[in-house]
């Protein structure tokens, strides 16, 4: 009886161990998702600052996207120049939609990027122009949604 009584509590110990283990994987798994969700986070954000930076800093990319938004005729290294800057603008976006769709931003954060690209869009023919031909080449649920913020007509011919 003593030996199977000491069994009982050694077993009891064990489970006891793996049950608490499990309970740190547990947290640990958390806070593992809590980094990762900050530097997607951290790392979209500077994306976002490059991007900026790039229009800002640049007065002849400034130029040109002021002139294509206006509807005048560009030479074939400044719209090489504008589809380049237009690509990444719509695959940062691509990457925030896609961020929002799995969970790193809460809801009222990702319905404000949305509304963000909406307002960029709104104030950006040129950039609507850009996705109404390029358009096809991202997938159905990010499509659809840029195509919700533009007018219906945008990209008829």
């Amino acid at each position: 009886m003593n030996s199977d009584h000491l069994n009982r509590w050694l077993t009891l110990g064990a489970n006891i161990g793996v049950l608490i283990g499990i309970f740190i994987l547990i947290a640990e798994f958390r806070q593992n998702y809590e980094i990762t969700r900050a530097q997607t986070r951290t790392e979209l954000t500077q994306s976002l600052l490059d991007l900026l930076a790039l229009s800002a800093s640049n007065k002849e990319l400034a130029e040109i996207i002021v002139r294509d938004n206006r509807g005048e005729d560009l030479t074939d290294a400044e719209k090489h120049m504008l589809a380049t800057r237009n690509e990444s603008v719509i695959s940062y976006w691509q990457n925030v939609h896609y961020q929002g769709r799995i969970g790193m931003y809460d809801e009222g954060e990702f319905s404000k990027h949305i509304q963000m690209m909406g307002r960029v869009l709104n104030v950006s023919p040129g950039l609507v122009r850009y996705w109404c031909e390029d358009r096809d080449n991202y997938p159905e649920v990010f499509a659809d949604e840029i195509n919700r913020l533009i007018s219906a007509d945008s990209c008829k011919e």
